[in-house]
Parts: structure tokens; C-alpha cells; sequence
């Protein structure tokens, strides 16, 4: 039974170190999140989600993020969902998405925009575009360290 238990468990949920200055100052290097799997359930705009991305060496650089975790071999990101399928870009995406302010954009279907907290120093969908729902791991659920507040934007 507790083995049963413990396979549940571990299926349900994920523990990660944050690294990083990206979600600062919600997060910080050295917290530690509990996440709750969500490979189905809905994601909500505000949430901070952990995701997995395809990011370069040069992209870990330039950004100063670098996710030592290994997840079968795949890069980790921790990021709060600031638009969610059919909602309007977001009017600093646009630069990025190379369209004109007053273009209105959605966001795809099945598709995300993960921004850090801080932009300044955050690799995030200004760089890699949008998310798939396939490659959202889950929702951070709890910090284990609180150095402060984990709040909706």
C-alpha cells in the first residue's frame, strides 16, 4: 500500500530548485516549489507553471539561466502564464512577434505566453515564442523556502 501511495505521489507531484533571477522577487535562487502535474487540467492566466523548452547554449548565456535539472535530458523553466489561447498578445510581445501595435493578435490555440516576473533578465516567450500545452510539466503549488510572497499578478 505505501508503495502504491508513493508511486501515486510521485506521479501527482514534482519538487524543483529554482535558479536564477528570472522570478524574482517572487522567486528566488535557492527556493524550492512543489508542483502539481497538470499534463490535462487547465492553466490559468497568472499562474506559474514549470514547462520544458528547447533552449541553446548561446540562449543560456545571454540570459544567465540554467536549469540543472534533468527532466529526460530537457531544459526547465519556471514562468508565470500571462495570456492563455485567445487572448489578445500582449502589447510588449508585439515587438517581438515583429507586428505593428495596433495589429490584433491572438494567441493560438493549445498555446501560451510564459513571461519571467523579472523581464529584465528573463528568457522567456520574447525569445522562444509561444508555449504548447504539451510542454506545460505542471503548476507550482508551494514554496518551500518563503522569501516572499507568491501572488497573482
Amino acid at each position: 500500500m505505501a508503495t502504491l501511495l508513493g508511486f501515486l505521489l510521485r506521479r501527482t507531484f514534482l519538487v524543483i530548485d529554482v535558479e536564477g533571477p528570472s522570478m524574482s522577487p517572487t522567486l528566488v535562487s535557492g527556493d524550492r516549489v512543489l508542483i502539481w502535474r497538470t499534463r490535462r487540467g487547465p492553466v490559468r492566466r497568472t499562474a506559474i507553471v514549470v514547462s520544458h523548452i528547447k533552449m541553446s547554449a548561446d540562449s543560456q548565456q545571454e540570459s544567465g539561466e540554467k536549469r540543472t535539472v534533468n527532466l529526460q535530458t530537457c531544459n526547465l523553466i519556471i514562468k508565470r502564464v500571462v495570456a492563455v489561447p485567445g487572448d489578445p498578445l500582449p502589447r510588449h510581445m508585439h515587438y517581438y512577434a515583429r507586428v505593428s501595435v495596433s495589429a490584433t493578435l491572438a494567441v493560438p490555440d493549445s498555446y501560451f505566453v510564459l513571461l519571467g516576473d523579472n523581464l529584465m533578465q528573463s528568457y522567456d516567450s520574447r525569445q522562444f515564442g509561444f508555449v504548447h500545452r504539451k510542454s506545460i510539466i505542471g503548476v507550482v503549488m508551494f514554496r518551500f523556502t518563503s522569501r516572499a510572497p507568491i501572488e497573482p499578478r
